[in-house]
């Protein structure tokens, strides 16, 4: 596999660029990277601890958007 690398030496630089979440068996965020926080404009700080579904999806309805002419 290309980019991988074995052992911890590797590990950081293996997953450079690489939007990483670290769940537990429950799906509670325990770990992420400032990839993902930049991709999904979600604060580690603000993920970390909580259920991986409250993070990501909204309750709230998404407003339809007008179709493109």
């Amino acid at each position: 596999m290309r980019g991988y690398t074995s052992g911890a030496e590797g590990r950081e630089t293996a997953l450079a660029g690489v939007a990483t979440a670290v769940l537990d068996a429950e799906g509670t965020v325990l770990d992420w990277s400032q990839t993902a926080a930049e991709l999904l404009d979600r604060r580690a700080e603000d993920v970390c601890g909580r259920p991986l579904r409250g993070c990501l999806w909204s309750p709230a309805p998404v407003p339809a958007r007008r179709p493109v002419r």
